[in-house]
């Protein structure tokens, strides 16, 4: 018989039914937006201004279905892997210089994970925009940012308890930072924030523990 009539004569797509004798239609998505821009997107700063825009329109709706679509809608635009990684490093921008409070830095954590969970975002994505945008450049920004190791403990401590940043890898970042030879500070202040947040949001013993000793290790170098 034809397999594609699956309920036999007079199935979805037989006369008279749905299709009107025609393939199917597709379902309409819930929603209704204005048609996808599907520009490529070529330069950073537009890639920063729809990740900003994205993590504001998050953090004032907190709609998960608003945010999923629009990443989605942005994800054809780059090279495979673009949007996810501009994801990332801008998100954590963010967190870092233009959050108005630890209530927004959460939200953004808050976001990160689930795009982790829809499978929007991987590990992977988190290993070069993590040390572009957070570790770098860290003995900088702490002159313009002098709260800049909580700011950015908030959001890795979370991401860190969820197995998604890891503890030996952030190290090892750090460690290859030009400021890293001539000045550790930063990486033990980023540590020790760590190790904090990592108690406050009651992560595992293990966490902890691996936390507080690279702190002390770095610390003794």
């Amino acid at each position: 018989g034809d397999v594609r009539g699956g309920g036999g004569a007079g199935g979805r797509g037989g006369p008279g039914g749905r299709g009107g004798g025609q393939a199917a239609t597709p379902p309409t998505p819930p929603m209704q937006r204005a048609a996808a821009d599907t520009t490529p997107i070529k330069s950073r700063d537009e890639w920063k201004r729809k990740v900003m825009a994205l993590v504001d329109e998050w953090l004032e709706l907190k709609s998960e279905e608003e945010a999923e679509l629009t990443f989605t809608e942005l994800r054809p635009r780059g090279k495979p892997g673009e949007a996810a990684d501009n994801m990332v490093e801008f998100a954590l921008e963010k967190v870092m210089e233009n959050c108005k409070n630890d209530g927004e830095r959460l939200g953004v954590a808050q976001l990160l994970i689930i795009m982790i969970n829809s499978g929007n975002l991987a590990p992977v994505n988190f290993d070069g925009p993590v040390y572009m945008s957070a570790v770098e450049y860290l003995s900088d920004l702490v002159i313009d940012i002098p709260t800049i190791f909580s700011n950015l403990a908030i959001v890795l401590a979370e991401l860190i308890k969820i197995d998604v940043v890891e503890l030996p890898k952030l190290r090892a970042q750090c460690e290859k930072a030009p400021w890293f030879a001539e000045d550790k500070s930063p990486a033990v202040k980023l540590f020790e924030a760590i190790t904090a947040k990592l108690k406050a949001i009651s992560a595992t013993s293990d966490q902890i523990g691996n936390a507080q000793t690279i702190t002390v290790q770095m610390a003794g170098m």
